[in-house]
């Protein structure tokens, strides 16, 4: 597909438009390692964290530590990167990673409270009783919305697209929205 350079800026100006009080963060999926991406981020206010971490603050609150893994289908992974952090202990963690599958890795090299995947689309074709029934590379044992693994929950976005099949049953496309409230 060819996207022209008004469809470019049409996206990026649309992404501009996200009003945010801290920032906006994402890392990289399996199918944004192109130039239309590259172009449409760089004009973006969207701060990339691809195997790297940042500390946000929110007014005088406690800060967050926010780490980002990029595709491991891509080959971009790096979750020892992402949590080399030496100075900063007993923050609220969360990690930003495309594909859910990386969650053993990162709970084995490092401590995090939350993590926010997508790729699965939950299955994006589901029976009632069974689950999603399509399982992709990245998301073959992490496919749902919700997990609890120890001390950690991983919640993974359905999106809105599909992939392996160009309809969805039983699953809904999904936007999803987390609100951080202190306990």
């Amino acid at each position: 597909k060819v996207i022209d350079s008004t469809t470019i800026s049409e996206v990026a100006d649309y992404l501009n438009k996200i009003n945010t009080k801290i920032g906006i963060y994402a890392v990289k999926g399996n199918d944004d390692y192109n130039n239309y991406y590259e172009q449409i981020m760089s004009k973006t206010n969207i701060k990339i964290i691809n195997n790297t971490y940042e500390v946000i603050y929110y007014k005088d609150n406690y800060p967050i530590l926010l780490t980002g893994i990029g595709s491991n289908i891509q080959d971009d992974s790096d979750v020892e990167l992402a949590f080399s952090y030496s100075e900063i202990d007993n923050l609220y963690t969360i990690t930003l990673v495309h594909e859910p599958d990386l969650t053993d890795e990162i709970l084995s090299k490092g401590k995090t409270d939350l993590i926010l995947a997508g790729h699965s689309h939950n299955g994006q074709i589901r029976l009632p009783l069974i689950g999603g029934l399509t399982k992709k590379d990245g998301a073959k044992k992490y496919i749902n919305s919700k997990y609890t693994i120890d001390d950690t929950t991983l919640f993974i976005s359905g999106g809105l697209g599909t992939s392996n099949y160009e309809f969805r049953l039983f699953n809904k496309p999904s936007i999803n929205l987390y609100r951080l409230v202190s306990e």
